[in-house]
């Protein structure tokens, strides 16, 4: 069994969670050359080292570690609140949710989804209307609970189905620290060099400070100036 099991997979799904744990240590993405960004992810190239996360995780989905945590081969796994339905239906031990290890701050991360309309649609208003009626605190609520998504809405965030369950509630509570993903539309693109610099220091191909001046020196130019 392993301590942990996390996705670090070379998809959005990898940086999803390995954003937060560069924000926890003071780093963000116009600084991937800074010792706190070194720290950051030395610490999950140690974890492989000593076996407390499997190398494995270079290659899973977050379903894959939310898998390999209810078939009981490791003790505690990175995820969302959209797994916890899986988690109660799969999870044969007791368990319960608590907020990632704090380093210099707290930190989380923001995911979700957008409404759009194409510029070519022949139903613009009556699109907007149906985005503005899934938008209606009772409408939305409906939706976000069926799904397992966390409230955008800071009223919503407030109401009881959402932090009457002990578990919901660690992730409500772990909005107040969240971070979307905000650095411009060169996004898809910073974030892939970033993936290769954390894939390339967990794998031992490059040390923790080299892949990360390498995406460094890439991550720069495309940051919103």
């Amino acid at each position: 069994m392993y301590g942990l099991s996390m996705s670090l997979v070379q998809s959005e799904e990898g940086a999803f969670q390995f954003l937060p744990f560069l924000w926890e240590a003071g780093a963000d993405l116009n600084t991937l050359d800074s010792p706190e960004a070194t720290t950051a992810l030395q610490y999950l190239v140690d974890l492989t080292k000593e076996r407390l996360l499997s190398i494995d995780a270079l290659n899973w989905t977050q379903q894959d570690a939310m898998t390999q945590w209810t078939a009981g081969k490791a003790a505690m796994c990175i995820n969302g609140p959209w797994n916890l339905p899986a988690a109660r239906s799969n999870a044969k031990f007791n368990w319960d949710v608590v907020p990632l290890p704090r380093g210099k701050q707290e930190a989380s991360i923001l995911g979700g989804e957008n409404w759009a309309i194409t510029v070519t649609s022949q139903h613009q208003a009556e699109a907007w209307e149906f985005i503005k009626w899934t938008q209606d605190q009772s409408v939305l609520k409906e939706y976000l609970l069926g799904n397992g998504t966390l409230p955008s809405r800071t009223d919503l965030g407030k109401d009881s189905a959402f932090i009457q369950d002990p578990k919901q509630a660690v992730f409500v509570k772990a909005l107040v620290t969240a971070k979307p993903r905000a650095y411009g539309p060169n996004y898809p693109k910073i974030s892939n060099y970033v993936q290769q610099a954390f894939q390339a220091a967990i794998s031992g191909q490059k040390s923790a400070s080299t892949a990360l001046q390498a995406a460094s020196q890439s991550v720069k130019p495309l940051l919103p100036s």
